[in-house]
């Protein structure tokens, strides 16, 4: 059960007199989504402040049963890691009594973030249109594949994860002079989706005093798919595909560099190492490095030279890199300003005090430490004074809570809906510019 101190948190919240404790602090959402990108956009948010009541069914997002497991708590890592901090409630939104206790919600809340495909929420009666219509206060971020006007698919799709496959975050390996592509376990275009639409929903907060001063409702409609985030993700390729207006012919990002070279990971002695030239000048220090001929600097010392003979230089780095280490060679390369690095396990890199900085424990309602999570916006003072997040609840687990303090809180509507004579100013535009928005 839900304890006291969560019920008054989450009724003072509803009541709209949350203590602060990050700049989202104050603002409620509710998440009614699944897998990675939803739920991590939602954690973002909750990181910075918000609290989010997450709708999930009886049997619980899928993600609760991907291995490996907490030991104390049989929680799956890949779940709580984007979850953290969530209020999950379970409903069958197929019941209409369900249905209503989301209508509530949504009444209350500030944002609405869903990653179901477009004929479902349809079906469900929550398409952006009917939103806009029952909830026009309502910031209504909708996650999905090709976008609202592209097809019916939502975010998690296989159609989708085949299509995206080329900007999924493959990775150039050099291996025997050989040239290869290995993709990337991160599932890069889910995060990027998410963090596109927690930023959507964060600037439309920010906006929202400036649209009613308009005389706006103070919602939105945010419309935000994998495809569309992932290709905002490499505009350099974007730009040289379609550069003087027309299309032309770029190779699969997994192929090889048409812009860099070397940039890559190389096999070195007995382990590997990233090298990233970025001009001229670098691949000159590198040549120096690795004791080049002369007439080996000056057959690749332009760019365009590297790129036309790529597989010959490459060939020519793995033979002289193959005499050390990849340590060694890094020092050797740092110390004249080679872009390198070797390449670590994921506990070796964790295992650095700068990165050891940055992590925050996800704790358990039992008070256990769970694993370690990313702090999001280490700049924010209020959320780096936080000394842990806490972990996803059981399914459902928030459900008697949220009912409970809708009911003591007797809302009557959003708290930014205009209610009263009393105006504030909003921005920093100055006295004269400033949009007046009215407390309530």
């Amino acid at each position: 059960m839900p304890t006291p101190k969560e019920y008054d948190e989450l009724e003072a919240l509803l009541s709209g007199s949350q203590k602060p404790i990050g700049p989202l602090s104050g603002y409620l959402g509710v998440a009614l989504v699944h897998m990675l990108a939803g739920p991590f956009a939602a954690s973002q948010l909750e990181q910075q402040g918000a609290t989010i009541i997450k709708i999930e069914t009886s049997k619980g997002d899928a993600t609760r049963n991907i291995p490996p497991m907490t030991d104390l708590e049989g929680e799956s890592v890949y779940h709580a890691s984007v979850n953290c901090g969530t209020h999950s409630i379970d409903l069958d939104l197929r019941n209409k009594a369900d249905r209503e206790i989301l209508d509530r919600l949504l009444e209350k809340a500030d944002f609405f973030l869903h990653n179901l495909s477009a004929d479902a929420l349809e079906k469900l009666q929550y398409g952006h249109e009917t939103i806009a219509k029952k909830f026009p206060h309502l910031i209504n971020c909708q996650i999905s594949g090709d976008g609202v006007d592209g097809s019916k698919d939502g975010a998690f799709n296989e159609n989708i994860l085949a299509k995206l496959g080329y900007i999924r975050g493959p990775q150039t390996v050099v291996a025997n002079g050989v040239q290869r592509s290995m993709h990337s376990p991160v599932s890069i275009a889910d995060l990027t989706t998410g963090m596109q639409a927690a930023f959507g929903i964060a600037s439309a907060l920010a906006d929202r005093p400036r649209r009613m001063a308009r005389g706006e409702n103070g919602g939105a409609f945010i419309d935000v798919s994998m495809v569309r985030s992932s290709l905002a993700m490499i505009p350099q390729f974007v730009g040289r595909a379609t550069k003087d207006g027309k299309k032309l012919n770029i190779p699969p990002l997994s192929e090889r560099s048409t812009m860099m070279v070397p940039f890559g990971v190389f096999s070195c002695k007995e382990s590997e190492m990233t090298i990233c030239v970025l001009s001229d000048e670098m691949f000159a220090k590198l040549a120096d490095v690795l004791e080049f001929s002369n007439e080996e600097k000056e057959l690749y010392s332009s760019v365009q030279q590297r790129i036309a003979k790529q597989d010959d230089l490459h060939t020519l780095m793995l033979q002289k890199l193959s005499a050390k280490d990849a340590d060694e060679w890094s020092r050797l390369m740092k110390d004249v300003g080679v872009a390198c690095e070797p390449v670590r396990t994921i506990t070796e890199a964790m295992s650095n005090p700068s990165i050891q900085d940055q992590l925050i424990p996800v704790m358990s309602s039992d008070g256990n430490r769970m694993f370690d999570v990313g702090r999001a916006a280490a700049s924010n003072r209020n959320y780096r004074e936080r000394e842990s997040v806490r972990g996803p609840d059981p399914i459902g687990r928030a459900k008697a809570m949220v009912l409970e303090a809708l009911e003591r809180a007797k809302f009557t509507g959003n708290v930014y809906k205009p209610s009263g004579p009393e105006l504030v100013g909003a921005g920093d535009l100055g006295p004269e510019q400033a949009p007046k928005v009215a407390k309530g």
